[in-house]
């Protein structure tokens, strides 16, 4: 530190203290955001958004790191300056107090413990580190090829998240290329790391939204091979702190060197453009102790890099003397391009060949479904969400030629046209892998020949209309037989694991057909078939209702009919033998027989009439009559003197 630039020292050291700070903020957002999205709630369900999780964590780890050694640089200058007023004192006044030695001034060596041990030790960890999460990503992503994938999904919606990718990616480019151009001053020198991961992030996100748009616009087939790149880009990176920190016990200590063991060369080469030459330079310094670049040895080096380029392509073609056979599969050696089939297959490990051309190990897989389709098969790119015969949803159509069966009828026998989609799901035969692996060249196609070849002949001799509704389940277990057979025939060394049968219709409309629209023909025909035994339905139901109402109503009405009679004759025979009666009666006595009939009328007939009785014998008497309505008969309103009278 010079004498007159602790001050400046000490306000830069401040000043990367907050922009650490700054990046430390912006690098957990990120990682939160990824976080968040990607494995917490799988709402991003693109593979590369989570891998962007790595580089985001690096940087929040390396941005403590800088933030810790900006504040203990600072503290460092600033105790300087408080040993350089000690000593201006000193010099002024007769002092036998040593200044450098002062117990009180310990940040110097706080920093030089932090430059000597954190920066290996953060490498180390974030290695050990690394190792379980690549791990966990293989294991649990396409890259590991296993059944239940559990980031593999589909992005619920490829433009917000391209959108979210962009942003960013944005945020993270800008703010990790000013970290490194701030750099370059020694009091920033920490936060390199820092701007070189966060662009590291950029380029993962950036490459996140290309995915994102490409799945959006229907083209999936982009994410594996973007997401593998990424992987294995990230893989090294990681690999690389291990070697930095190997390579550090080493070093020379005889020239001091400001950058961080963590700091990626690799990553610095990309993220310093137009340093290439440079940072090959430093590291060359770095390794050697001494300023190699400047002296001669580098001119020759610089001429052996031809050697070296080749002594590491060697390097790299002994490394193909280990191979590996994933698990559901078996390997087989091939020496020279021969196969001893007396042999015992590999399993699934590490194993050891001689290099390549001489040997190589050819993969079974005996445990892992294929699936090879027959017929027609669905362009998941085109295809709507709702597949009709009348769309053109396919990729490639192969037609069947299928019989018509004519039922009550003689003659020539009729034959439709059936395209029909046939996905054939197989594996290897573990017991004949050698069959499977050397008979033929490619075995997906010769299963679609022998398929192809067994469903028309099987095709011609059915019903169309059988095929495509109710004999499904028959087509799919006669060719499962069929094929099964045919392949054992030719020693394919395959095993089916079962057939299914989608999407089978007529012929759509193509220029190939003259554009004639026979699915929509056969859809019309259909239609018209339906509606006419739907309305033979009807007109059975009507009959069946109308006879069934007039047998009930002429139940009903038989049924009145000999009520009526009955209560007749009944009534009649009532009459008349009450008249036999009431005749004998009268004969009998008359003139009971007219007062007491007389007074049946009154206490039947006139009963809720009021009645007055008046005697006969009286010649002349007024009467006066209350004609108005009594409710009720009471014995208040009677005369009791006139009731007791014997004359009355």
């Amino acid at each position: 530190m010079k004498k007159g630039d602790l001050s400046g020292i000490v306000e830069r050291a401040r000043l990367a203290g907050r922009i650490a700070a700054i990046s430390l903020v912006l690098s957990f957002l990120l990682a939160l955001v990824v976080t968040v999205a990607g494995p917490a709630t799988k709402w991003a369900g693109l593979e590369i958004f989570t891998l962007a999780l790595y580089p985001a964590s690096l940087a929040l780890i390396f941005s403590v790191c800088a933030l810790l050694h900006a504040a203990f640089l600072r503290k460092t200058a600033e105790e300087e300056q408080e040993k350089r007023i000690l000593e201006q004192r000193k010099s002024s006044v007769n002092s036998i107090l040593d200044v450098s030695e002062d117990v009180r001034f310990t940040a110097k060596r706080t920093l030089d413990n932090f430059n000597k041990y954190i920066p290996s030790a953060v490498s180390l960890l974030v290695f050990l580190l690394s190792v379980p999460a690549f791990w966990f990503f293989w294991r649990n992503s396409s890259l590991g090829a296993t059944d239940t994938a559990a980031l593999v999904l589909t992005p619920k919606n490829p433009i917000n998240l391209a959108f979210l990718c962009a942003i960013s990616a944005l945020f993270a480019y800008f703010t990790g290329v000013f970290l490194v151009g701030q750099s370059r001053v020694s009091e920033f020198r920490y936060l390199r790391p820092v701007g070189s991961w966060l662009i590291c992030f950029a380029i993962v996100m950036f490459v996140g939204a290309i995915s994102a748009l490409f799945i959006n616009y229907g083209k999936t087939g982009w994410a594996a091979p973007l997401t593998k790149i990424i992987f294995w880009i990230l893989a090294v990176l990681a690999a690389e702190l291990l070697v930095s920190f190997v390579i550090e016990f080493y070093r020379p200590r005889t020239m001091e060197d400001l950058r961080p063991v963590y700091e990626s060369r690799l990553l610095a080469i990309f993220t310093e453009p137009g340093g290439v030459m440079r940072n090959i330079s430093d590291s060359l310094d770095y390794q050697f102790g001494f300023q190699i670049s400047k002296t001669g040895i580098y001119l020759v080096l610089r001429k052996a890099i031809i050697p070296a380029l080749m002594v590491w392509a060697c390097v790299l073609w002994l490394f193909t003397c280990i191979t590996e056979v994933n698990p559901g599969e078996i390997g087989i050696r091939e020496v020279f391009g021969a196969v001893n089939r007396d042999s015992a297959p590999l399993e699934a490990g590490i194993h050891l060949k001689w290099p390549w051309p001489c040997e190589r190990i050819l993969r079974v897989p005996v445990k892992n479904v294929q699936e090879a389709t027959l017929g027609s098969v669905l362009n998941t790119g085109k295809a709507a969400k709702v597949i009709l015969w009348t769309g053109d949803n396919y990729q490639h159509e192969n037609k069947f030629l299928v019989a018509v069966k004519q039922q009550g009828k003689t003659g020539a026998q009729l034959a439709s046209i059936l395209e029909v989609s046939l996905p054939v799901f197989y594996t290897a035969d573990p017991e004949h892998p050698f069959d499977y692996a050397l008979n033929f060249d490619n075995v997906k196609e010769t299963l679609l020949a022998v398929g192809q070849a067994e469903a028309t002949r099987y095709f011609a001799s059915t019903d169309f209309i059988t095929d495509i509704s109710s004999g499904r389940e028959r087509v799919a277990v006669t060719l499962y037989e069929r094929i099964q057979e045919a392949c054992n025939r030719i020693n394919l060394g395959i095993r089916l694991v079962g057939i299914n049968m989608h999407d089978a219709h007529p012929p759509i409309a193509s220029a190939s057909d003259g554009g004639i629209d026979v699915a929509g023909a056969f859809q019309d025909v259909v239609c018209a078939q339906e509606d006419a035994v739907e309305m033979i339905s009807r007109a059975n139901e009507y009959s069946i209702t109308t006879v069934e109402s007039a047998k009930v109503e002429s139940t009903r009405i038989l049924g009145e009919a000999e009520a009526y009679k009955y209560d007749t004759a009944s009534v009649a025979l009532a009459d008349a033998s009450r008249f036999e009666s009431q005749l004998e009666s009268y004969l009998h006595l008359p003139g009971m027989y007219k007062l007491r009939t007389y007074l049946d009328f009154l206490e039947n007939d006139c009963r809720d009439i009021r009645k007055y009785v008046l005697s006969s014998e009286i010649d002349v008497r007024n009467l006066v009559l209350n004609l108005e309505e009594k409710p009720s008969l009471d014995l208040l309103n009677t005369d009791i003197n006139l009731l007791a009278s014997p004359n009355k």
